[in-house]
């Protein structure tokens, strides 16, 4: 049998001799060591040779079907992210919140997901830091960043440390903390940004992402849990109050955090939960472009 260490060995042998291959071969090999290097020795399912061998492929073509913006007018992109394949919840909200950007924002082309679930992962990409660095350093380089729009939805757990979970056993992935998130947005040059975080203790995100470019919300405070994590939920409840109920109502985001916030409050209430505490931050400059974008919507939709 070929062992792990010889495929680590070969694949890290392809990589360096692969040196004047083209950068899309180059981040391909570049990947599989990474998946590799991350199996323990015993992985099994997610980690068979098949997958790992397909994840490049999934997510070479994933970033092939986003297509360049439009001339003058501002662009909107989606990018999710499911971090834990813990709970079904994760993959099952992203899905639905990508499919609703593509009816009421005009997201088709513009949008891409990650996800770490057994159901998807011959599907989609898995979700990585390192796959989340190359659909905003691909982004980045598509938009006009002085216009265009990125919006970024992670959902997974949370920790009290601050953590952002990213996880797929056996795979032995890297949690995203706050700063982290920060530097790969920078580097990617994207400038006005969305960001929605539901995750327990997300409101320590805010801070550190901080802009006048950037609108940020939370789905709980940074020393609160949030709630509705399960295989068998379709949104959290964050997710279900301010994408489902709210953002149904309105296409403006920051009105759908307002009318979101009695909802998830009741809801908790009900259950005898501590409150959430839901957190926003809105940066004076995306808050002018946003109400540009929502005045090229249809009248019909708005």
């Amino acid at each position: 049998m070929f062992r792990r260490a010889n495929w680590c060995a070969l694949a890290h042998a392809i990589a360096g001799g692969v040196k004047t291959a083209p950068p899309r071969l180059l981040a391909a090999v570049g990947f599989c060591v990474g998946m590799l290097v991350a199996l323990p020795s015993s992985g099994a399912g997610v980690a068979s040779e098949g997958v790992i061998a397909l994840q490049p492929k999934i997510l070479e073509h994933a970033l092939t079907t986003l297509v360049p913006p439009q001339p003058d007018r501002i662009n909107l992109y989606f990018v999710g992210f499911a971090g834990s394949s813990s709970q079904n919840v994760f993959m099952k909200e992203v899905k639905a919140v990508a499919a609703q950007f593509e009816q009421r924002f005009d997201t088709t082309g513009h949008s891409i997901v990650l996800i770490n679930n057994g159901a998807t992962v011959r599907e989609d990409p898995i979700a990585t830091r390192g796959t989340l660095a190359r659909v905003l350093d691909r982004i980045g380089a598509m938009i006009n960043p002085r216009r265009d729009i990125v919006f970024l939805y992670l959902s997974s757990h949370g920790s009290p440390d601050h953590e952002l979970s990213v996880s797929f056993p056996p795979l032995s992935l890297s949690d995203i903390d706050p700063r982290h998130l920060r530097r790969m947005l920078d580097a990617a040059g994207i400038k006005r940004r969305v960001i929605v975080i539901s995750a327990c203790y997300s409101g320590a995100f805010i801070e550190p992402l901080k802009t006048d470019d950037s609108l940020i919300i939370t789905a709980a405070a940074a020393n609160r849990p949030s709630f509705g994590c399960s295989n068998e939920a379709d949104y959290t409840y964050f997710g279900r109050a301010y994408f489902h109920d709210a953002l149904r109502r309105t296409h403006s985001f920051s009105k759908a955090f307002r009318l979101a916030q009695p909802i998830i409050a009741a809801r908790e209430r009900h259950e005898g939960y501590q409150p959430s505490n839901p957190q926003m931050f809105e940066g004076i400059n995306i808050a002018r472009a946003l109400v540009d974008f929502e005045h090229q919507l249809p009248l019909s939709d708005r």
